[in-house]
C-alpha cells in the first residue's frame, strides 16, 4: 500500500499557496526562455516552452475551480515541469557548457524528487528520479564528457542514497502521522464516550434540580399553608372569643328588655284596678318601647348569624334609591315625629345602586335608627346619595350627641361592650353597625364616620352605582 503524508489535509491553506507559487516559478521560468533565447529564432523549444506555460495555467485554473485536487495539481505540475525540462535542455548535452547543464538539471530534479515525496507520494518520488537516472545516464554517454562518465556512479549512488533517505522519512513521518490520526481517532472517540457521559450527567443534573426545585417549591407550598393555617387559627380564636363576648352582650341586652316587660306586666297586673288610665299608658309606652328594642335586637342577630355561617347570598339588583329612602322614613315616621325631628334627603331623581336589596335596605334602617336615636330634639337627620364614577356615594347626617375619636376606633369592633344611650334614653343594641359594615364591604364598599362629641355625626359608605362590565 502506497503511504502518504497528510500535509494535503493539516496544511491545504500554505500547500496550496506553494502550489501556486511553484507553478508561478515555472511559467516564469519558461518565460525567461522564451524571451532570452527563443524569441527571435522559435523552434521546437519555444513551442515546448508555451506548452508547458499553458499546462501550468490550466492546471492552476482547474485546482482554483475546484476540478482538480491539491495532490493531482501537484503532480502536474512536477511532471510538466519535469518534462520540459529534460526535452528543453537535451540541446544543451553537445554545448560547450553541457556539463554545467546536466548537473544544473540534476540539482532541480533532486528538489523535484523531494516535492514530489512530500506532496504527491513515494511512488512519484522514485518515479521521477529514476526517469532522470535513465535520461542523466543516456545524456552523460551522449555527450562524451569524460568527467562525467567518470563520475557516473557518484551521480546514481547520491541519487538513490537520497531517494532512500526520503522513503525512510517518509515511512517515519507517515508513521507518525498514522499514528496521531489513530490517537485523535482514539481522543475523538472517548471524547465522544465523554459527551455522552457528560450529557447523561447533565441530564441526571437537570433531573436532581428539577426534584430540588420542586422539593423547594413544595416545602415553600407546606410553610405558607402551614403559616395560613396558624392563621386562620388565630382568627379563628379570636372569632370564637368574639363571639363568645358577643354572645355574652346579647345575652345581657336581651334579659333587660325581658325583665322590664315582666316587671311592668306584673305590676300592672297587680295594681291594674288601682292605675289611673294616664299610669296605664305611661306603662304600655314603656312596655313598647322594649319590645321595640327587644325586636330590632333579635332582626339585628338574626340577620348578623345568618351572615357569619353563609346563610346570606348576595343577590344583587338594580335598586331605586329615593323609593327605599322613601321607604325607610315612613318606617320610622312615627318616631322621629316623637321626637320632633325632621327628616330629609337629598337624592338626584333616577339614582340607583346594583346591590342586595335586603341587605341595602338593612344598611338605611339601621343608620337612619341610629341617627334619629342619638340626634336631639327639633333636630334634622338627612341622608345624600350621589354618584361618583361607578359607586354612589351615601352619607347619613345627624346633629345630635356625635362621638369622640376614641371611640370611634371601637364601634365596628365585637369587643366594643359599652353603648350610649340616645337622647331620650333609648338603648343600643351595638350590633348595628357591625352589620352595617359587613354588608357594605360585601359589596366592595367602604365605610367611615365623621364625627365630633357634641356636633353630629355624618356615616359615610359607598355601593356600586351600576352593573359591573
Amino acid at each position: 500500500m502506497v503511504q502518504t503524508l497528510g500535509f494535503h489535509k493539516y496544511f491545504e491553506k500554505e500547500m496550496s499557496l506553494f502550489y501556486y507559487i511553484l507553478s508561478l516559478l515555472g511559467i516564469i521560468g519558461n518565460l525567461i526562455d522564451i524571451f532570452t533565447l527563443y524569441l527571435k529564432n522559435p523552434n521546437f523549444e519555444f513551442y515546448l516552452n508555451l506548452l508547458a506555460i499553458g499546462l501550468l495555467s490550466l492546471s492552476c485554473l482547474f485546482y482554483n475551480r475546484k476540478v482538480i485536487s491539491l495532490k493531482a495539481g501537484f503532480a502536474f505540475a512536477l511532471y510538466t515541469i519535469f518534462g520540459n525540462m529534460l526535452l528543453s535542455n537535451y540541446g544543451f548535452v553537445h554545448e560547450k557548457f553541457h556539463e554545467f547543464y546536466i548537473l544544473r538539471q540534476a540539482i532541480f530534479t533532486g528538489f523535484l524528487i523531494t516535492a514530489a515525496f512530500l506532496f504527491i507520494n513515494r511512488v512519484h518520488g522514485f518515479s521521477i528520479g529514476i526517469l532522470y537516472l535513465i535520461y542523466y545516464s543516456y545524456a552523460v554517454y551522449d555527450s562524451g564528457s569524460e568527467f562525467l562518465i567518470t563520475n557516473l556512479y557518484i551521480i546514481f549512488v547520491v541519487f538513490i542514497c537520497y531517494m532512500l533517505t526520503l522513503y525512510f522519512f517518509n515511512t517515519i513521518i507517515n508513521r507518525s502521522v498514522r499514528k496521531i490520526q489513530d490517537d485523535g481517532v482514539t481522543i475523538k472517540e472517548q471524547n465522544e464516550q465523554l459527551t455522552e457521559i457528560n450529557d447523561e450527567l447533565m441530564e441526571s443534573q437537570r433531573q436532581i434540580n428539577a426534584q430540588h426545585e420542586e422539593l423547594i417549591t413544595l416545602s415553600e407550598s407546606l410553610y405558607t399553608q402551614n403559616q395560613e393555617l396558624e392563621d386562620k387559627n388565630l382568627k379563628l380564636e379570636e372569632a370564637i372569643q368574639q363571639k363568645t363576648k358577643f354572645f355574652s352582650i346579647v345575652a345581657h341586652d336581651l334579659k333587660s328588655p325581658f325583665l322590664s316587660i315582666i316587671s311592668l306586666h306584673e305590676q300592672m297586673l297587680e295594681n291594674y284596678e288601682a292605675m289611673s288610665e294616664e299610669k296605664k299608658k305611661c306603662w304600655l309606652d314603656t312596655s313598647l318601647v322594649s319590645t321595640k328594642l327587644l325586636y330590632e335586637l333579635l332582626e339585628n342577630l338574626l340577620m348578623w348569624s345568618r351572615s357569619q355561617i353563609g346563610m346570606l347570598k348576595l343577590n344583587p339588583c338594580l335598586i331605586d334609591v329615593n323609593d327605599t329612602i322613601d321607604k325607610i322614613f315612613n318606617i320610622y315616621k312615627n318616631y322621629s315625629s316623637s321626637k320632633s325631628i325632621q327628616l330629609e334627603k337629598q337624592v338626584e331623581e333616577g339614582l340607583s345602586v346594583f346591590a342586595d336589596y335586603m341587605m341595602f335596605e338593612t344598611i338605611l334602617r339601621n343608620l337612619t335608627s341610629n341617627a334619629i336615636k342619638y340626634s336631639f330634639a327639633k333636630g334634622t337627620v338627612k341622608i345624600t346619595a350621589e354618584k361618583a364614577n361607578h359607586y354612589t356615594l351615601f352619607s347619613v347626617i345627624d346633629s345630635g350627641l356625635g362621638i369622640d375619636k376614641q371611640r370611634q376606633q371601637a364601634l365596628f369592633s365585637l369587643d366594643n361592650k359599652s353603648t350610649t344611650l340616645g337622647t331620650s334614653g333609648e338603648k343600643g343594641t351595638g350590633l348595628g353597625l357591625r352589620i352595617c359594615k359587613e354588608f357594605i364591604e360585601k359589596h366592595n364598599g367602604k365605610i367611615r364616620i365623621e364625627s365630633e362629641a357634641g356636633k353630629g355625626t355624618i356615616v359615610n359608605f359607598s355601593l356600586p352605582a351600576g352593573i359591573p362590565d
